[in-house]
């Protein structure tokens, strides 16, 4: 089995999540895999769920499934013979589950059989890869869906931001902010999906269409910016979302742990300009823990909503 963290650690992780007795029959490999794909029924689903949250062991192997398929959706590794006999174009992992990634984002992949395959014939397949950014992301976000998503949170006051490319060509800033925006809306709309007044009516006031880069003041900057911009967007509000659900996500928690080592990631490969507010933002961490990360998400978020 691989691992990035030892059992011990894992197990620690697992049943000090939640501390809820599991319901139905402990999953396979096979059913694990199903979850991911959004294949079972929505009992089944929460019975496989109450194991990922509270068996240790069915937790590691929900990881070590990810990681494997995180390691298949490496380019680098698809020149290797056992992933070439694996890896097989996929539709973005946006769509193959449940919309979490930047849309348009292509990651080839095995098919859901093949890494579990992939699990059994390559042991250690995790260590030999660092995961890049939508991998981490991909990680937080189906860490926190399966201990926290299901908590109510409040949604934050918004004032009204619209899309005014069409009125006069986009700014630099602008086309960051707007990107940015599309991250955060679509933590909400496909990772949290709430349901109630509050949230809706932050949707309606969070505009989710992607810049026209042909409108812009620099076009080739538009383009460029969009991945890391969005991404930013997604790690702020999935981080917004985990600083008011610790007693779910505590210190320590896997969820911070990927969350930190994304942050870092887009420090180090962002593509804003070095004038970018955004840019400015990206240091690095001063203090282990959740307090600093937390205050980062709040700055973006409101960063990214300021008129200025």
């Amino acid at each position: 089995m691989t691992q990035l963290n030892n059992d011990a650690q894992n197990a620690h992780i697992a049943l000090d999540a939640m501390r809820n007795p599991t319901r139905g029959v402990a999953p396979d490999w096979t059913e694990l895999q199903a979850y991911r794909d959004g294949g079972l029924t929505d009992a089944r689903r929460e019975e496989v769920l109450s194991h990922i949250a509270n068996d240790a062991e069915v937790h590691q192997q929900w990881m070590d499934l990810a990681e494997a398929e995180h390691w298949l959706a490496n380019p680098q590794n698809q020149t290797s013979g056992v992933a070439a006999t694996l890896a097989e174009p996929r539709l973005t992992l946006r769509e193959r589950f449940n919309a979490w990634l930047t849309p348009g984002r292509t990651a080839l992949a095995g098919v859901g059989a093949m890494a579990v395959a992939a699990i059994a014939i390559v042991p250690s397949l995790v260590q030999q890869t660092a995961l890049n950014a939508p991998s981490q992301f991909d990680m937080s976000a189906e860490r926190y869906a399966a201990v926290a998503a299901s908590l109510s949170t409040q949604a934050p006051r918004v004032r009204p931001t619209r899309n005014i490319g069409a009125v006069m060509p986009l700014t630099d800033n602008q086309v960051e902010k707007s990107y940015v925006l599309i991250g955060l809306r679509s933590v909400v709309e496909d990772v949290v999906k709430p349901d109630t007044d509050d949230w809706r009516v932050w949707l309606d006031n969070t505009p989710g269409d992607l810049p026209d880069c042909t409108g812009s003041t620099d076009s080739a900057y538009c383009a460029s910016v969009a991945e890391d911009a969005q991404m930013l967007g997604q790690w702020t509000m999935l981080t917004w979302f985990g600083c008011r659900q610790q007693e779910a996500v505590p210190t320590g928690d896997e969820f911070w742990k990927s969350q930190t080592a994304l942050w870092n990631t887009l420090r180090e490969t962002h593509g804003f300009s070095a004038d970018s507010a955004f840019a400015k933002e990206l240091t690095a961490l001063e203090h282990t823990g959740n307090i600093e990360l937390c205050d980062r998400a709040e700055r973006i978020k409101v960063l990214a909503r300021s008129t200025n």
